[in-house]
């Protein structure tokens, strides 16, 4: 059992001392490691482009809207393609033909 404790007693002096330090580095490169991931996770995830397409009335007619397309997103957005498909209920199917034609022409 004294040898034990005499080990240890060689243990507390220069090699006790120099390990506590490199463990510490090796705790700290890890955790470095780790928020840095985050970080970059992050990062990422409020960098997007975020497209969002609007109704809003026209200043020069009531009858009318615009379509308004904005980014809303903190990245650019490239490409962006927009496909309307217009559906109407109407009940009436001439004036239904009465409005297709009189707003298509």
């Amino acid at each position: 059992m004294t040898e034990v404790f005499e080990a240890i007693s060689d243990l507390n002096g220069q090699t006790l001392s120099s390990s506590v330090p490199a463990l510490a580095t090796i705790v700290l490169a890890i955790l470095t490691w780790v928020l840095a991931r985050a970080t970059k996770a992050m990062a990422n995830a409020t960098s997007q482009a975020q497209i969002v397409a609007s109704l809003e009335p026209n200043s020069w007619s009531i009858n009318h809207f615009d379509i308004v397309v904005e980014n809303a997103g903190t990245a650019p957005a490239y490409d962006v393609e927009m496909h309307l498909i217009l559906q109407c209920l109407l009940v009436d199917h001439e004036r239904a033909n009465h409005f297709l034609s009189r707003t298509l022409a």
